[in-house]
């Protein structure tokens, strides 16, 4: 194709905008995307009342804080605090902390209708209702509906908008968009400009039109607003302009993970998208370099690769749950769309995968707990991670068998296209049953005796005294009416803790794999640390995952 046929061929965004002509949704796939939908929406709904875990806590104690006081504090100005006002207005209003799960609902929901409304104006309605169907169907995106954090929801919705707005080529509203961002996350911001910058570039690069000048222009007005008014708002409440700014920089700077964490954290984001649907991205991957990509294309690749890939090496923290990525996921069922709609896999075959899938059980629990646990008592680490792997292979047989019986009549590609859907589905389903079991499956993933832990714990403080404990102990204590003293992270290092072991001012220490690192599980095992502790007059219990030493 010479350079003035590109000129004359119209760009896909624009050849259809917002009507889907190049590909109507049928009848059938938007009833499949209705019933992903339900899906979802019962599995968020069988969710609901799990336990929160270690981060969550921040928002539901700095909320309850708010409630009881009408301010905020210096250290709720980490993140500029929209979300932590919602939350707090979800609280007040239901009279219950789990309705602060509702912003995850309303924001999830509202990302996967924009994500569908982008790729009907990119001109593709039949693979955008599967992309949307795909996303609300994912195990990552069902408990980023419910976790709460700011990451897999604010700005999960407002990268969204983003992306309908760039895809209308209605540039001017992402100054808008990027303003509310802005009030959710600083960190999450930058990786998200660069994201829309770059695609930006590359459009231009292809067929001119100074988006690259109308995105830096739109951003950059959203960035001077949100400042004036985050200025204004800190002054009038005084509070700390420089907070979040702070905190960004240490999280840049400060954070970047070591490569065996950054390959941990690639392993169990992968297991949370599920190996199928990780497939189908890397089968729809390569139509983003062709002549026949889309807008929404070029942005998904730029968005995932950023966000999606970048947060792993620079500022991840390995969570139970990859909320840094969340933001991508949408672009990636997008990408992992344009390969599923080549031959979508029959019904049975789903069925089939979310049999084996059930029957193997859970390869995030046998991945963040069982291998861990393995890890710190010692133990033979061959079942555990045996068991991983029949649990990753067991699901994909009919994608295996789909390649095989189907290569002849659709071809090789096609054929594990067709596999890896049906695949996906079943898996889909049969993770998102699993995790509604007895165990937490968020950033505590694996992790049971929630409250009798903190019961044991309640019962040190009566007296006085201090507790070295993970911070969802302290948040249930604190949503119970105790005020226990928030004591820093490095109370968990070897000599800080033996020296709290002798020290009367200390109650009692609870721990477990859920929430503790493999090496400070060791420690507290250690025969020596155990018979410091006897010998100090602690008494050690058990509450589910969590071990307890009292005094």
């Amino acid at each position: 194709m010479t350079f003035s046929e590109e000129k004359k061929r119209p760009a896909p965004g624009l050849l259809a905008a917002g009507t889907g002509r190049h590909c109507p949704q049928s009848v059938p796939g938007a009833l499949r995307a209705a019933a992903a939908g339900a899906a979802g929406l019962l599995f968020f709904v069988i969710g609901f009342r799990e336990p929160y875990s270690s981060d969550e806590f921040w928002f539901l104690v700095k909320a309850w804080d708010f409630l009881g006081s009408g301010s905020l504090d210096g250290e709720s100005m980490i993140h500029p605090p929209l979300y932590l006002l919602l939350t707090s207005g979800l609280v007040a209003a239901f009279d219950s902390p789990l309705a602060a799960r509702l912003t995850g609902l309303l924001c999830c929901a509202s990302a996967a209708l924009l994500i569908k409304k982008a790729g009907e104006a990119d001109g593709d309605a039949r693979r955008a209702a599967a992309a949307a169907a795909m996303l609300v169907l994912s195990p990552a995106f069902i408990k980023a509906a419910l976790v709460l954090d700011t990451d897999n929801t604010l700005i999960t919705l407002g990268a969204a908008a983003m992306a309908l707005a760039a895809v209308r080529e209605r540039r001017f509203l992402l100054s808008p968009i990027f303003f509310f961002c802005l009030w959710s996350k600083l960190t999450a911001c930058v990786p998200l400009a660069a994201a829309f910058l770059v695609h930006a570039a590359w459009e231009d690069r292809r067929s001119g039109g100074g988006r690259t000048r109308s995105t830096a222009l739109a951003l950059s007005a959203g960035l001077a607003a949100w400042a004036l008014a985050f200025y204004l708002f800190c002054m009038l409440n005084g509070l700390p302009f420089a907070a979040p700014f702070e905190y960004m920089y240490s999280a840049v700077f400060s954070k970047s993970v070591a490569p065996a964490s950054a390959y941990y954290q690639v392993l169990q984001a992968a297991l949370w998208a599920g190996l199928p649907l990780c497939g189908l991205f890397l089968l729809g991957l390569p139509r983003t370099f062709t002549g026949t990509a889309s807008s929404l294309d070029r942005l998904s690749l730029s968005v995932c690769a950023i966000i999606g890939v970048g947060y792993i090496f620079v500022g991840g923290t390995p969570f139970g749950f990859p909320k840094f990525q969340i933001p991508a996921w949408p672009f990636i069922c997008w990408l992992a769309a344009g390969a599923a709609l080549k031959a979508p896999g029959p019904a049975l075959w789903a069925a089939a995968a979310a049999a084996l899938a059930l029957y193997a059980g859970d390869p995030l629990y046998s991945l963040r707990f069982s291998l861990r646990e393995a890890l710190a008592s010692g133990a033979d680490l061959s079942l555990p991670a045996a068991k991983l792997a029949a649990q990753l292979a067991l699901p994909l047989l009919p994608a295996a068998a789909a390649a095989v019986l189907f290569r002849k009549t659709l071809g090789a590609r096609r054929a594990l296209a067709a596999g890896l859907t049906a695949v996906f589905v079943g898996q889909s389903l049969a993770l998102n049953a699993l995790q509604a079991g007895s165990y937490n499956s968020a950033y505590n993933y694996g992790g049971k005796g929630l409250a009798g832990a903190a019961a044991l714990a309640g019962e040190a403080l009566k007296d006085g005294g201090k507790v070295i404990a993970p911070l969802e102990i302290y948040g249930t204590l604190r949503l119970s009416g105790l005020k226990p003293e928030r004591l820093p992270n490095s109370l968990w290092e070897r000599d800080r803790l033996l020296a709290a072991a002798a020290d009367a001012d200390y109650k009692g220490v609870v721990y477990g794999i859920p929430s503790n690192t493999v090496e400070q599980v060791r420690l507290l095992r250690h025969p020596g640390t155990v018979s410091l502790f006897g010998a100090e007059g602690w008494r050690f219990e058990r509450r589910g995952t969590y071990e307890i030493w009292t005094r």
